[in-house]
């Protein structure tokens, strides 16, 4: 609660890059990164995101999941899909764990420069209009 939408795809994108099964061994490691990417689609839509802050303050976490919370992503392949949304499908090739990479991408008409660290955490800021 109390996070900026900037801190939520920041966190969203470093545990996404821990846990996605091409670069993650554990054996839960495709579940785990389905659980993020449904989590991370309802905490960036600023609706849900509130309904499901006042059901935590009016019932407790165990409201989670269900009703207005149950996300559409229910499969590996929608979860993979959001995240190489945010990216890109280029970068993500090219991304190892240990290593430090750069790029820009493109997404919904504006350009980012994004930087991925040795950990999966992640930077990114707008780049200056084409």
């Amino acid at each position: 609660q109390g996070c900026k939408e900037k801190e939520i795809s920041r966190a969203y994108r470093k545990l996404a890059m821990m846990w996605h099964p091409d670069k993650c061994t554990d054996p839960e490691a495709k579940r785990k990164f389905t659980e993020i990417a449904e989590a991370y689609e309802i905490l960036k839509d600023s609706r849900k995101r509130e309904a499901y802050d006042r059901s935590l303050r009016g019932k407790g976490r165990e409201a989670w999941g269900m009703g207005e919370f149950t996300s559409s992503m229910t499969r590996f392949e929608d979860a993979d899909a959001l995240f190489r949304e945010n990216f890109g499908e280029q970068l993500w090739r090219e991304w190892q764990p240990g290593m430090t990479l750069q790029s820009t991408i493109r997404r919904g008409g504006r350009s980012y420069s994004i930087t991925i660290y040795p950990d999966g955490s992640s930077e990114e800021e707008e780049s200056a209009s084409d």
